[in-house]
């Protein structure tokens, strides 16, 4: 069984190298996971950030930064919790729901559909916020 800090480097790894042309790539994470992201994204020449614990930060300073310097958001992960923004939601209690939840997270449901990645269950003015 993988830790969750071992899956969201994995994922990290792969979507970084995937990438494709464009702004700089930026990954985060929070403080309390592994800093070996940081290395990961200076491989692949990305922006990495890391915030507070909580997914809520992550989603924040992925609102922040995101197309800002010539960055593009691509992954955020918290140690116990892997979290694609854009296609699943993080509940307070960790658990993971489709994004159409009432759960799914005002802010990241903004950056979901300014960044044209959101489901098509994220398209509601109620769905994601």
């Amino acid at each position: 069984m993988l830790t969750g800090n071992q899956v969201g480097l994995l994922l990290a790894d792969f979507l970084l190298e995937h990438a494709g042309p464009g702004p700089t790539p930026l990954v985060i994470n929070s403080i309390v996971s592994s800093p070996m992201l940081a290395s990961i994204a200076a491989a692949y020449g990305a922006r990495f950030e890391a915030t507070l614990t909580g997914f809520k930060w992550i989603a924040n300073a992925a609102l922040s930064l995101d197309n800002v310097e010539g960055t593009r958001f691509v992954f955020g992960y918290e140690e116990p919790w892997v979290t694609p923004p854009a296609r699943w939601c993080a509940t307070r209690t960790a658990s993971r729901r489709p994004c159409s939840s009432p759960s799914w997270p005002p802010t990241a449901g903004r950056w979901a559909r300014r960044s044209g990645i959101a489901s098509p269950a994220c398209t509601g003015a109620t769905a994601c916020g």
